[in-house]
């Protein structure tokens, strides 16, 4: 609880100059590379309504999934929230719609500190504000994990910074204008871990856990 009451101190500080914010410099992979250069060179879809994020954003095939044509899936395996900063801009081109943003576990990963996660998601929000003024902005939380698989050991030793990050994304939806959509307690089991039949890895959803996220959001698309 002391680390929460830090990082909400800390975020009202930055007050409104949230673009400041000092990101952590990483080198994008190439499949990041690969894939913002396609984005790029795809046509403006005016009024769409767009997903964001990383490997779990990308691993699903959202218009297929919730039975519409006007959805563009933004998500790039292994992205953080520094590189969904960076390639922002792509992203406003389209005017879209909605936008549905989940992003953040990659940083707690790679040892990225929660205030900084935070600093630039609300710096991307801010970025979407300033240049598509009518999106309507979702803010996902960061999903879960279970440490019961392996795979991803590192992660799972930093996973109780999670809901530290949801709690300061909870709380500031009304300062930075959006709704925030809690998949975290609607995806994790009793003792609050991904539930076992949404996952293979610990990390990664099959079609179980796509299937309950859309049943989720689904009325947001309304």
């Amino acid at each position: 609880m002391k680390k929460l009451l830090c990082y909400c101190l800390a975020l009202a500080l930055l007050g409104g100059n949230v673009l400041a914010a000092q990101r952590v410099q990483t080198k994008h992979s190439h499949y990041y590379e690969q894939r913002v250069s396609h984005f790029r060179s795809l046509p403006v879809k005016n009024k769409c309504i767009l997903f964001l994020g990383d490997s779990i954003t990308d691993g699903a095939e959202w218009g297929e999934l919730l039975s519409r044509k006007d959805i563009l899936n933004r998500g790039i395996s292994g992205d953080t929230s520094a590189g969904v900063l960076d390639r922002i801009d792509e992203v406003v081109r389209h005017q879209p719609k909605k936008l549905f943003i989940l992003i953040g576990v990659n940083d707690i990963a790679k040892g990225v500190g929660a205030d900084i996660v935070c600093q630039n998601i609300f710096s991307i929000l801010q970025y979407v504000r300033e240049h598509s003024p009518k999106t309507q902005i979702y803010v996902q939380s960061i999903l879960p994990v279970n440490d019961r698989f392996t795979k991803f050991a590192t992660l799972m030793q930093k996973a109780s910074l999670i809901p530290l990050i949801n709690k300061v994304l909870e709380n500031n939806a009304e300062r930075y204008q959006y709704t925030y959509i809690d998949l975290y307690t609607r995806m994790a089991d009793g003792a609050g871990k991904l539930r076992e039949e949404f996952t293979n890895d610990g990390l990664h959803l099959l079609q179980p856990g796509y299937k309950h996220w859309a049943e989720v959001i689904r009325k947001y698309l309304k």
